[in-house]
């Protein structure tokens, strides 16, 4: 996986970009600091920091029509806020994953559109582990637990709150995140 071509940092399924701006994200980190900053608007200000409870990728969005913030200050119905921030870490580690892993979507970019249904899906995934606390076989399960045991994954699939395009949205997580 290459993250540097010619001197040049690759971001965030953007393209090469020459040079540091100051309005173009943080390059690629293996382990993302706390204000590592995901996008920015057009005067270079920053919408998404990596450790931040909403992150704002409508300066990404390709249509006119504005795309949800996410938000990971929900408790996820869960009192256990070690556990909700535990899981809220992976989520933003999954989803920095998936901005900053190439070739993510159809046309080697992941849309601002299909970014937010990811988060949407991991989140379910999320709430999905809470749910589980009361289980005596799968206390503590979190997100990352989830996507990488089969058992976990078919029975959070099973679920009837789970849709069709949650599938496609986990197939699609699935594929980006073994490459």
């Amino acid at each position: 996986m290459k993250w540097f071509e010619n001197d040049h940092v690759v971001y965030s399924n953007r393209g090469v970009n020459n040079g540091l701006n100051g309005k173009s994200p943080d390059s690629f980190n293996l382990t993302p600091h706390k204000d590592h900053v995901l996008c920015r608007d057009k005067e270079g200000n920053p919408t998404a920091i990596y450790s931040d409870r909403t992150w704002d990728f409508n300066p990404y969005r390709l249509s006119a029509k504005s795309i949800n913030k996410l938000y990971f200050d929900d408790c996820l119905g869960c009192k256990d806020i070690a556990l909700v921030n535990l899981i809220y870490e992976e989520i933003r580690f999954i989803l920095y994953t998936i901005l900053y892993q190439p070739g993510s979507g159809r046309t080697g970019r992941t849309s601002a559109s299909t970014f937010v249904q990811y988060f949407y899906t991991v989140r379910k995934v999320g709430r999905f582990c809470i749910e589980q606390a009361d289980n005596t076989l799968s206390i503590g399960l979190t997100v990352n637990d989830v996507f990488s045991n089969v058992i976990y994954m078919k029975a959070f699939l099973n679920r009837d709150e789970v849709t069709g395009s949650d599938r496609k949205q986990i197939s699609s997580i699935l594929i980006i995140l073994e490459q």
